[in-house]
């Protein structure tokens, strides 16, 4: 797997996990695996996780990968934009390794179900 253009320039410093949930650490081993630098931060912490992100910690950043749990309102995704960090949701950011076709189910109630509907219905 390589690195994509589009974030090389961002990794001259670790990169910034927010959120240390299923994605997050999924996240955090992609990282692993192509050699990069990366910082997690929950403010439950858990596993290597940092509690705290303030605009100062930001600074050690120049990218920012947030978990679809955090609102773009969130304090620290403010001090993190304050601070003139690159922001990518998880999603986002791991649509940049990926060469197929996406299909993306967003809301509140039904992903599961239409999920597994597309799943069969392709299969």
């Amino acid at each position: 797997m390589t690195i994509p253009e589009e974030i090389k320039f961002y990794l001259n410093k670790p990169v910034a996990i927010i959120g240390a949930g299923v994605s997050g650490i999924a996240l955090s081993e992609l990282l692993k695996k192509l050699n990069i630098e990366y910082k997690l931060y929950d403010e439950k912490a858990g596993h290597e996780a940092e509690r705290s992100f303030d605009s100062y910690t930001a600074k050690e950043h120049d990218l920012i990968v947030y978990s679809p749990g955090f609102p773009s309102d969130h304090k620290w995704l403010v001090d993190a934009k304050k601070a003139g960090c690159a922001l990518l949701g998880e999603l986002d950011f791991a649509s940049l390794f990926w060469k197929g076709k996406i299909i993306a189910v967003t809301g509140t109630n039904g992903k599961t179900t239409i999920t597994s509907f597309i799943t069969r219905s392709l299969k």
